[in-house]
C-alpha cells in the first residue's frame, strides 16, 4: 500500500540522497534484463537487432516502484511501466499487475500536481483520463483472468488518493468548501466500490472453492488477502470522511453512526493479527469523536500512542488533542503530548502543541496584553512549522488560527495589533484559495476601516489596496475603482495615494469599455477623477500621466475643447506647469482645427476663449520675477494659438496692439526646451520662415520647412530631442504650420507655386506620414485629404485629386471647403482652369455675408486669378472697390490689398 501521508510531510533534505539510491536500486533490480547487453560477445555488435530490455515481473520490481513513488519520482516509474506493459500480452496477468502499479503512480502524480503552486491541473486531468482508459482496456483486454478484481482495487486505491488530495486541501484551508465537496464525492465514490468489490471477491471465492487443487487453495488465500486490503480501504475512507465535519454536527453525527458501524462490520470479518487492525481502531475512535463520545474516545486513541504504524501514532495524538481540549480535559491532553514518540519530527506533534497554546490563550478582555504575547508566539510557531515541514504544514496551522479568528469573542480587544492583522491576512489568504474573492477583498475593507480608526494609516491603505487589487484582478472594475479612490482620498498624505488614484482611473477606463450602456454615468465619473487626481496630487508625476491619459481620452472622443478647459485651470498649481500647458495648447488647436466644420462660428468662439484665459495667467504673473514662468508659457501659448489657428479664423478676432509685444516678448526671452514645448518654437519658426519666404522671395524652398520635416520624425519617434518630446507629441503644431504654410504659398502666381512644387510636394508626404501615427488618429478624415490636395496641388497626382473633389462636391454641394480646395487645384491648371477657378470664388463671395471673413477672402482670390489670367484692371478695380466700400479690419487683409493696388501703372 502507499503511504497515506501528504507530500509536503516528506524530509525535503534527504531528496536528493535518496534519488541518487533509488537509481541506483533500480539499476540493480534490472540488471539481469540488461546484463547480456554488457556482457554480450563482441560479434554480436554486428548483428543490427536488438532484443527489447525485459523488466522482472515480481516484489523487487514492486518496491523499486514503491520507492521511486515515496520520492515523488513518478514520470520515471510511469515510464517504467509504461516501457513493460508494451511487451507483456494484453490479457496477461502480468500485463494487469504492471496496469495496476502504472494506475498507481498516475494517481500519485496527479494528487501531487494538484497540489503544487500554482496547480497543474491540465496535466493531472491527462493522468485520470489515462487511468480510465487503462481500466477501460484492461476489463476489454483481459475479461477472463483472475486478476481484474485487483485493477478494481487499484482503481479504488487511485479514487482514495484523490479523495486524501482534495482533502488535504480543505484541511489546510477550511474555507476552501470546494475541495471538501470534491472530497466527499471521492469518498462516496469510493464507498460504493468497496462494497462492490467485496461482493465480487466474495462470489469468486465461492466459485474457487468448488475446486481442490493447491492453485485453487493459493487463488481463495490471495483472494481473502484482497477482501482484507478492501476493507483496509474503506477505513481509510472512513478516516478521510470524518475530517470533512465539524465535531458534534448533525453531519458530523451521522457520519460518525456510519463510520462506527462499518468499522464493527469490518472487525468481525478480520483476525485478531491483522496488520491493519490499528487503523480500524483509529476509524472506530474517529466514529466516537464524531458522535460527541470524547471519553471513549480519548480511552481509545491512548492505546494507539504506542502503535507500531507511524502514521496511527500521529493521527492518534492529533485527534487525542482534540478531544480533550473539546472535553475540556486540558490535562489528558498536555499527557498526550509529552508520551508521545519521535515528538520533534512530525508536524502532527507541532499542531497540537499549537492547538493546546490556542486553548490556553486568555479570554478575559482585561488580558489583552497577555494574549497579544500569546499570539505573537503563535505566529511565530506558525512560521518554524513552514521552514521545517514545508507550506503546506505552515497552512495547516493557518487553519487553526483562522479558527481563532472566527470564534474567538474577545478579538475585538485587539483589532489594531499587528497579530490580529495578520490572522485577518491570513484569513484573506485562504478565502482568495477558495476562489472567494468577493469576501476576501471586504475582509481587508473591515480591517481597514478599524486601523483607520486607530490612525494606523499606513497598513490600512496597504490593506484598502489589497482589496482594491483583488477586486481589479476578477474584473471588477467599478467595485476596485471606488476602492483605489477611496483609499486616495482617505490616505492622501501617503506615498501609494497619488498612484492608487491613478488606479482609479483605470478601473473606470475599463469599466467603460466593458459596459458601453453605462459610458454616460461612467465618462461623467471618469472625467471627475482625471481632474480630481490634479487637485489631490498637484505635485506628483502620476498626475502629469493623468493629464496625458485625460487628453488620450478627450481625444478618442473627440472633446477637445471639453478637456482643454478642464485642465487649464490647473497649469499654474502644478509642479509640471510647462508640460501641462502645452498639453492644454495641443488641445486648444485639435478644437479649433477639428472639432467643428470650416468656418463654423463656434470655432472662433473657441480660440477667442482660449486666448482670454492665457491672457489671465499673464496678467496674474505680473511684475512678480517668480511668476515669470508662468507669464512666459501664457504669452507663448497666445502666439503659437494666433499664428498656428487657420487664417480663416484667427482673421476674425479683433487685433490686439498687445499681441504683437507678445510675439516680441515669444523671441526675446530665453525659453528653456520645456517652457518652449520642445518642438512647438520649431514649428513656429518654419511657419514665419515660410510667410517671409513668400512674401520677400516669392517661393518655398526645403530649407524653409526642414524643421517641420525634424518635428515629423520625433513624432513618429525617428528622433528624440528631449526627454520629453514623445511624451508631449506636439501632432497638431505640424498640422497648424502645414496649413499656414499652404495659405501662404496660394498667395504665389501659378509659375511661382510650380518652382515651389518639391517643397510643397515633401509637406504633402509629411503629413500622409503622420497620418499613420496614433496622435493623428481622431483627426477629419475630409480636413487631413483637403490639406493633403492643397499641399500637393502642383504635383501629378492633381488630375485624380480634382476627380475626387468633384465627388465630394456632388455629395456635400453646401460645403463651400470643398468648392475653395477644387479652387486651388484649379489654379494650378492652364487659363480654362484658371477661369472656373474665378468662377468659383465669385460664387463663393455672393453666397457669404458681405464684409465677412469669407467674403473678404474669396473677393481676394478672384482678384488674384483676374490678375493671374491678364485682367490686371479686373483686379485693381476689384481692390479699389474694396478698399472705398468695406476696407478690412485685419492688418494683414489690408497690407494684401495694398500690395494689389501698387500694381497700378
Amino acid at each position: 500500500m502507499e503511504s497515506r501521508y501528504h507530500r509536503s510531510e516528506i524530509k525535503e533534505p534527504w531528496r536528493f540522497l535518496y534519488s541518487l539510491w533509488l537509481q541506483y536500486l533500480l539499476l540493480v533490480a534490472l540488471s539481469s534484463s540488461f546484463g547480456y547487453l554488457i556482457h554480450r560477445p563482441a560479434f554480436a555488435q554486428e548483428n543490427p537487432a536488438v532484443q527489447a530490455p525485459f523488466i522482472p515481473d515480481g516484489p523487487a520490481s514492486e518496491s523499486v516502484l514503491e520507492a521511486l513513488w515515496r520520492v515523488g519520482m513518478y514520470a520515471t516509474a510511469n515510464e517504467v511501466c509504461e516501457a513493460q506493459l508494451k511487451l507483456l500480452a494484453a490479457d496477461s496477468d502480468g500485463h494487469i499487475r504492471w496496469t495496476c502499479w502504472l494506475i498507481r503512480g498516475l494517481a500519485a502524480e496527479a494528487v501531487e500536481l494538484e497540489d503544487r503552486i500554482p496547480p497543474e491541473r491540465e496535466k493531472s486531468e491527462q493522468n485520470w483520463e489515462r487511468i480510465v482508459s487503462l481500466s477501460e482496456q484492461s476489463k476489454t483486454t483481459a475479461s477472463g483472468s483472475f486478476r481484474l478484481p485487483w485493477l478494481s482495487w487499484q482503481i479504488l486505491h487511485a479514487t482514495h488518493l484523490r479523495a486524501q488530495g482534495h482533502m488535504a486541501r480543505y484541511l489546510a484551508n477550511p474555507l476552501d468548501t470546494a475541495s471538501r465537496e470534491e472530497a466527499l464525492a471521492a469518498i462516496r465514490e469510493l464507498d460504493r466500490g468497496t462494497e462492490q468489490l467485496r461482493k465480487l471477491v466474495s462470489e469468486q471465492v465461492t466459485k474457487t472453492s468448488a475446486a481442490t487443487t493447491a492453485e485453487a487453495r493459493r487463488q481463495i488465500r490471495e483472494l481473502q488477502e484482497l477482501s482484507t486490503e478492501t476493507a483496509l480501504l474503506r477505513c481509510e475512507a472512513l478516516l478521510l470522511r470524518g475530517q470533512a465535519y465539524p465535531s458534534q454536527s448533525a453531519d458530523a453525527i451521522a457520519a460518525g453512526t456510519e463510520m462506527e458501524q462499518a468499522a464493527l462490520e469490518a472487525a468481525g470479518k478480520v483476525s485478531p493479527d491483522w496488520s491493519g487492525n490499528a487503523k480500524l481502531e483509529l476509524a472506530l475512535a474517529t466514529s466516537k469523536w464524531l458522535l460527541g463520545s470524547f471519553g471513549e474516545a480519548i480511552e481509545n486513541l491512548k492505546g494507539l500512542l504506542d502503535s507500531n504504524d507511524s502514521r496511527v501514532r500521529q493521527r492518534a495524538l492529533d485527534l487525542l488533542v482534540q478531544c480533550a481540549l473539546q472535553a475540556d480535559q486540558r490535562s489528558e491532553a498536555e499527557a498526550a503530548i509529552r508520551q508521545f514518540r519521535s515528538a520533534a519530527a512530525t508536524p502532527e506533534y507541532a499542531l497540537a502543541e499549537m492547538r493546546l497554546a490556542l486553548f490556553d490563550l486568555p479570554k478575559a478582555s482585561d488580558a489583552a496584553e497577555v494574549r497579544q504575547r500569546a499570539l505573537t508566539s503563535l505566529l511565530s510557531a506558525r512560521d518554524a512549522i513552514g521552514e521545517r515541514f514545508g507550506s503546506y504544514w505552515q497552512r495547516r496551522a493557518e487553519a487553526l488560527l483562522v479558527t481563532l479568528k472566527v470564534d474567538s469573542k474577545n478579538i475585538s480587544s485587539m483589532t489594531n495589533s499587528n497579530e490580529s492583522t495578520e490572522l485577518v491576512r491570513i484569513e484573506v489568504r485562504q478565502l482568495l484559495a477558495a476562489s472567494r474573492f468577493q469576501e476576501a477583498a471586504a475582509k481587508l475593507v473591515q480591517q481597514a476601516a478599524l486601523l483607520n480608526q486607530q490612525e494606523q494609516k499606513t497598513v490600512a491603505m496597504q490593506l484598502t489596496l489589497q482589496a482594491a487589487a483583488i477586486l481589479q484582478k476578477q474584473s471588477q472594475w467599478s467595485e476596485a475603482g471606488k476602492l483605489f479612490r477611496n483609499a486616495a482620498r482617505e490616505y492622501r498624505d501617503e506615498k501609494q495615494a497619488s498612484s492608487a488614484h491613478l488606479m482609479a482611473i483605470y478601473c473606470t477606463s475599463q469599466q467603460i469599455r466593458q459596459d458601453p450602456k453605462e459610458n454616460n454615468e461612467n465618462l461623467k465619473l471618469l472625467d471627475e477623477l482625471f481632474t480630481e487626481q490634479l487637485h489631490l496630487f498637484p505635485d506628483d508625476v502620476a498626475s502629469l500621466q493623468a493629464a496625458l491619459q485625460y487628453a488620450q481620452s478627450g481625444n478618442a472622443r473627440r472633446v477637445w475643447s471639453v478637456v482643454a478647459e478642464k485642465l487649464r485651470p490647473f497649469v499654474e498649481k502644478v509642479s509640471f506647469p510647462d508640460r501641462l500647458a502645452w498639453l492644454v495648447v495641443e488641445l486648444d488647436l485639435r478644437s479649433i482645427y477639428w472639432q467643428h466644420p470650416e468656418g463654423d462660428a463656434k470655432t472662433v468662439e473657441l480660440l477667442k476663449q482660449a486666448i482670454e484665459k492665457w491672457e489671465s495667467l499673464i496678467k496674474k504673473g505680473g511684475d512678480d520675477s517668480s511668476l515669470l514662468p508662468l507669464k512666459k508659457l501664457g504669452i507663448a501659448a497666445i502666439v503659437v494659438l494666433l499664428d498656428l489657428s487657420p487664417e480663416s479664423v484667427a482673421f476674425q478676432l479683433e487685433e490686439q496692439a498687445q499681441w504683437e509685444v507678445y510675439r516680441q516678448d515669444w523671441l526675446a526671452m530665453k525659453y528653456l526646451p520645456e517652457e518652449a514645448g520642445y518642438l512647438w518654437k520649431e514649428a513656429w519658426n518654419a511657419r514665419m520662415a515660410v510667410e517671409k519666404e513668400v512674401a520677400e522671395k516669392k517661393t518655398v524652398s526645403a530649407d524653409s520647412i526642414e524643421t517641420l520635416i525634424m518635428l515629423s520624425g520625433a513624432q513618429n519617434g525617428e528622433a528624440n530631442p528631449s526627454s520629453g518630446s514623445q511624451m508631449l507629441q506636439p501632432s497638431i503644431a505640424m498640422w497648424g504650420a502645414s496649413e499656414r504654410i499652404a495659405e501662404n504659398a496660394e498667395l504665389l502666381q501659378p509659375d511661382q507655386r510650380f518652382m515651389s512644387r518639391a517643397a510643397l510636394v515633401e509637406l504633402s508626404q509629411l503629413i500622409n506620414r503622420s497620418i499613420q501615427s496614433s496622435s493623428w488618429k481622431f483627426a477629419p478624415n475630409d480636413r487631413v485629404e483637403r490639406l493633403q490636395w492643397r499641399l500637393g496641388a502642383i504635383g501629378e497626382g492633381r488630375v485624380e485629386a480634382l476627380a475626387t473633389v468633384n465627388q465630394r462636391i456632388a455629395s456635400q454641394p453646401r460645403l463651400a471647403a470643398w468648392q475653395r480646395t477644387k479652387a486651388v487645384l484649379l489654379e494650378a491648371g492652364n487659363q480654362d482652369d484658371l477661369e472656373q477657378a474665378l468662377e468659383i470664388y465669385r460664387r463663393l463671395a455672393s453666397g457669404a455675408r458681405i464684409g465677412s471673413e469669407e467674403w473678404i477672402r474669396a473677393r481676394y482670390r478672384s482678384a488674384l486669378c483676374l490678375l493671374w489670367i491678364g485682367e490686371k484692371d479686373g483686379a485693381l478695380q476689384t481692390a479699389e472697390v474694396i478698399k472705398l466700400t468695406h476696407p478690412p479690419k485685419h492688418s494683414v487683409w489690408q497690407q494684401r490689398w495694398d500690395e494689389l493696388l501698387k500694381l497700378k501703372p
